[in-house]
């Protein structure tokens, strides 16, 4: 056959050929019929086979096609006689399509790790056909590795003017639901894991004023209150505990809705009022002195209560006159309570009960100096001296009827009585002024006498004695006629 009868032939077969659709762009439908190394030859219904290049079919199809599979191919050029297709051009507008639906309806794509790269991975995804970038962000609990498959979802599809053209746009996957569900599976998991009473080991993360975080697991933190820190009282948790210390902790609450974990470390103690014996005497430690009492610590760390009414015997008007900030204290345990957590004491039964010596100190009708301390409608408390107190019936204050004590005594005022009773059992003492003068027994007087007695003044003026002036007076002049009585006593005895 002629070269020009050839041609024409082969023209005409190619105007056969258009008119069938067999163009360049165009997706035809073909069938494998020989597979080489370099090409796989497809009857798609052309005068000869026409050629797939193995670079135009991706790598899972290579593996699994075979002679006779039909096979769905693109046209992309004809020169003479022959005809180059590409299916991996067919897929990848399927797998792109596919992808585009994806995006839209928010589905899951199985994605494969293919190298690691800044910030993040680079995924191939839809068999290969398609190439991606993950944020490395997006894997929070562990790193992938590189040919390893997750799900993702697919948030964005771009023109890439790469130089690769097998892959004309690229994709965008997030993992940030998936890890909000990953997290969510996992914290309940580990809350599941924990129960009160289990002893854990963990971290502490950070100090507070209320407390300390303590991880108990990879995902979760629970609070160490600062009540739970010691038995003994904590002002803050840096003087017990530091962040990045590893500490054993008992779970003493758990709340499965807010996923709150409860730690105690006291209570891996020995609670050390346990040890603290009701009756016991100990040496304390004076750690705070205020208007109501003494706080002292006992050994063991423990801190009790001294009332100011379980202080001492002696005479004092602010706790603070009898001990200050880090006195040693000798102190008589009262009461434990473990319920409240007190601790009651007492430093004044360690001391001698000067009620016991009384008798040794005063007597019924002994004459003492005493203080005006408080000032009642009935009387008047006086203070003997530092340990014992009496009280002056209002009766007994003048030789006339008072209507309270103020009329003749103010606070403060220093006078002299006389014992009339003294009752160890009440622990109380009575005295009286009256009682100084009823051996004189002197002529009674007008009340207007008694209150008011005038002298002479610098000026002419008079004014009223105030009544130490007036017991002074009068208790001279009563120790005048005492040492007359016994100079006639004397004379009677020397005739």
């Amino acid at each position: 056959m002629s070269d020009g009868k050839q041609h024409f032939e082969e023209l005409l077969q190619e105007s056969f050929e258009e008119r069938r659709g067999l163009r360049p762009g165009q997706i035809v439908e073909g069938r494998v019929v020989k597979i080489t190394e370099d090409a796989i030859y497809v009857d798609i219904g052309a005068k000869s086979e026409a050629i797939l290049p193995v670079e135009e079919v991706s790598e899972v199809d290579l593996e699994r096609l075979q002679e006779g599979d039909p096979v769905r191919v693109k046209i992309i050029s004809r020169r003479g006689g022959d005809i180059k297709v590409s299916k991996r051009q067919v897929d990848y507008q399927n797998a792109l399509l596919e992808a585009q639906r994806d995006k839209q309806e928010g589905n899951l794509v199985t994605i494969t790790i293919e190298r690691k790269v800044k910030k993040g991975y680079e995924v191939s995804a839809y068999g290969g056909l398609l190439r991606g970038f993950i944020h490395e962000k997006s894997f929070p609990f562990d790193r992938p590795k590189v040919g390893e498959q997750r799900q993702a979802h697919l948030v964005e599809i771009e023109r890439d003017r790469g130089d690769d053209k097998r892959f004309p746009h690229r994709l965008f996957f997030s993992r940030k639901e998936l890890v909000l569900q990953e997290k969510e599976s996992r914290l309940q998991q580990e809350f599941d894991s924990l129960q009160e009473g289990m002893i854990i080991e963990g971290e502490v993360e950070s100090l507070t004023d209320y407390g300390a975080f303590v991880k108990v697991t990879e995902n979760l933190t629970g609070l160490l209150h600062v009540s739970e820190l010691s038995w003994n009282r904590v002002n803050h948790p840096k003087e017990v505990l530091k962040p990045g210390e590893r500490i054993r902790a008992k779970i003493i609450a758990l709340d499965p809705e807010e996923r709150r974990i409860s730690l105690s470390l006291k209570q891996l103690q020995t609670d050390p009022l346990l040890d603290i014996i009701p009756e016991e005497v100990y040496e304390g430690e004076v750690e705070n002195v205020t208007d109501f009492g003494v706080f002292v610590k006992l050994p063991g760390g423990v801190t009790g209560l001294v009332h100011r009414s379980e202080l001492t015997y002696r005479q004092f008007n602010h706790p603070g006159e009898i001990v200050k900030v880090g006195d040693k204290l000798q102190v008589k345990v009262k009461r434990v309570d473990l319920k409240e957590r007190k601790v009651q004491l007492s430093s004044k039964d360690v001391e001698d009960d000067p009620w016991n010596y009384i008798s040794e100190k005063y007597r019924v009708g002994q004459e003492v100096e005493v203080t005006a301390q408080k000032l009642l409608d009935r009387g008047v408390i006086v203070t003997l001296d530092e340990y014992f107190d009496g009280f002056l019936p209002i009766g007994e204050i003048a030789l006339e009827r008072l209507s309270h004590p103020r009329e003749r005594i103010k606070e403060g005022d220093e006078f002299l009585v006389r014992i009339t009773d003294i009752d160890p059992s009440s622990r109380r003492i009575k005295v009286s002024v009256r009682a100084l003068f009823e051996k004189k027994k002197p002529e009674p007087k007008r009340e207007e006498e008694a209150v008011e007695l005038p002298v002479a003044e610098s000026k002419g003026e008079e004014r009223k004695l105030t009544l130490g002036e007036v017991f002074k007076e009068e208790f001279e002049k009563l120790l005048g006629a005492k040492k007359e009585e016994q100079a006639e006593q004397d004379d009677q005895k020397g005739e």
